[in-house]
């Protein structure tokens, strides 16, 4: 009931006000302009290889898939680098394990129809006492025994997030829990992170370290069903400065960006919360001006 007299008053040209349950902060309608982008073609990478942490190397395969007898064979690996001695000579991996799943179906133009995207992932694990260093770049180097795909370059620098480490990209409130984790599955076993020391919170105004932390193992595989790795916990909550900040980890790499404010939740979820009740009225909407929404309605 209270639904259907939101949606009625919604088709109302009329200010009105929707209080959140979050925070119980009251947003006007008519002062949430549009905010998200408007969509673009991806550059879809097709392969590359990527430092998970100075253990473990990925393989990334769009489409291309790799030959299940051959894809655990260690000599058909190489990784060398002419900055780090260590891999001067071209070593092989101690282990190599795979996995593969329709991962994504990206937007290519508003005419094409969606189609599912097999991605391939191999990974590579160093040999004992042999690690991959911040700063250096790695050649990855794979036999076509394996996959058709041709040399790849791999930088351990901080330029891009490392996808093991997840943050909450909404944001935290800055006297709310504030929790980011670090984990990933392999296919057939988990990344280990026991070594990882503790981790840092950095400033993205200024690049410096504000904040540091340990980090614990909130799982085990065996204990988590869902994720099948190993998941790490780092707890921040005692952090209660605002603005833009991203996390370091040694030997990991950074996480994304995200924002502490004491309005995080009526700011974004608030937005999202108006922006869902809006998009999904009936009959004459209205809502097809570019100024509303980057999308189309039937």
């Amino acid at each position: 009931m209270l639904i259907n007299r939101l949606l009625n008053s919604l088709r109302r040209p009329v200010i009105f006000l929707v209080v959140l349950a979050v925070g119980a902060t009251t947003v006007p309608l008519n002062a949430m302009a549009l905010q998200e982008q408007a969509m673009t073609q991806p550059d879809l990478v097709s392969s590359q290889a990527t430092i998970m942490n100075s253990q473990w190397i990925e393989v990334y395969l769009r489409e291309n898939e790799y030959n299940s007898s051959n894809v655990s064979n260690t000599a058909y690996y190489s990784i060398s680098s002419s900055t780090d001695p260590d891999f001067s000579s071209a070593i092989h991996p101690a282990a190599v394990q795979n996995r593969y799943y329709p991962e994504d179906a990206p937007y290519l133009s508003t005419t094409d129809t969606p189609r599912l995207n097999m991605i391939y992932r191999i990974y590579l694990q160093m040999p004992s006492g042999t690690n991959l260093k911040e700063g250096h770049s790695y050649n990855v180097t794979v036999s076509p025994a394996v996959v058709n795909v041709p040399g790849m370059s791999a930088d351990f620098d901080l330029s891009e997030p490392n996808p093991v480490i997840h943050v909450n990209q909404v944001g935290y409130g800055d006297g709310s829990p504030k929790v980011a984790y670090m984990s990933w599955w392999t296919g057939q076993g988990s990344i280990s992170f026991n070594d990882a020391i503790p981790f840092q919170i950095i400033n993205e105004q200024n690049g410096s370290s504000v904040y540091s932390g340990d980090i614990a193992l909130k799982k085990t595989a065996a204990q988590e069903k869902w994720s099948k790795s190993d998941v790490y916990e780092m707890d921040f909550s005692d952090f209660q400065q605002e603005g833009t900040f991203h996390l370091y980890i040694p030997g990991v790499g950074v996480s994304f960006p995200f924002e502490i404010s004491s309005t995080i939740y009526s700011d974004n979820i608030g937005y999202t919360l108006i922006r869902g009740l809006t998009m999904q009225r009936d009959g004459d909407h209205g809502l097809d001006d570019p100024a509303v929404t980057h999308w189309t309605r039937p």
